[in-house]
């Protein structure tokens, strides 16, 4: 799985802490039951993850993250009644502690960029194995973007396009002088509670600003940001 760093694959002892262990509370929203049964039991056999509640479709999904407050939602992109997208369209509203994750069997660059525009941290292929998604959890959880590798190729492609086409950041007319401040920050690795911080902005802000920067480059910042990490490490 993309952006899986040493650091950041934390050993579950460690989220466990000395006292009573913080559980990094998931929610799984699937209309395919199996699945959901059969990640439900993986993840809630971690001794850091509790399963929080499940829902078969967006809508249901939205009602139980009201309740029950999940850290982390992992959302099927096409559910009945409220598809997946707006379902985490709707909880970056109205519960923007909790990070989605989107699971699909698709890569459309569609599906991708919609996603991304809704408020998703990550974008995870079902087709990857369940253990993998145990650690992307915990990715997201930390504050990190997370990419399965089939949409990671998407991206740096499409980042080595632009980067053709311009002769640089500042060489994009159609950013402004704050996008193109923040996204300075956040292909360096930066989080956009760490801009946010660095730059004296709410993370909502700077959350928004990334957001116009997607729609203007058809990519999303932070994801950049984490294979940009993935690299360095690599290298």
């Amino acid at each position: 799985m993309t952006n899986m760093s040493p650091s950041a694959s934390a050993n579950p002892d460690q989220h466990a802490g000395a006292g009573a262990p913080e559980r990094i509370r998931v929610l799984i929203a699937d209309d395919d039951a199996p699945f959901r049964r059969a990640l439900g039991a993986i993840l809630s056999s971690e001794p850091d993850i509790e399963i929080a509640g499940d829902a078969a479709d967006g809508e249901a999904a939205v009602a139980q993250a009201t309740l029950c407050s999940p850290q982390v939602v992992l959302m099927d992109v096409r559910m009945p009644v409220l598809g997946g997208i707006e379902a985490a369209r709707v909880l970056n509203e109205i519960h923007p502690s909790s990070k989605v994750v989107m699971l699909t069997v698709s890569d459309e660059d569609e599906d991708l960029l919609a996603s991304i525009k809704a408020g998703a941290s990550g974008y995870v292929l079902k087709t990857s194995a369940l253990d993998e998604i145990v650690d992307v959890v915990r990715q997201v959880f930390a504050g990190n973007a997370v990419l399965s590798p089939s949409m990671a190729s998407k991206v740096l492609s499409e980042l080595a396009s632009m980067a053709r086409r311009s002769e640089g950041l500042a060489a994009q007319p159609q950013l402004t002088n704050q996008e193109l401040q923040i996204l300075q920050h956040v292909t360096l690795g930066l989080t956009t509670r760490e801009v946010g911080l660095k730059l004296d902005l709410q993370e909502s802000t700077v959350k928004h600003h990334v957001g116009n920067v997607v729609q203007k480059f058809h990519v999303q910042a932070r994801i950049a940001a984490a294979l940009t990490e993935l690299q360095t490490q690599d290298s």
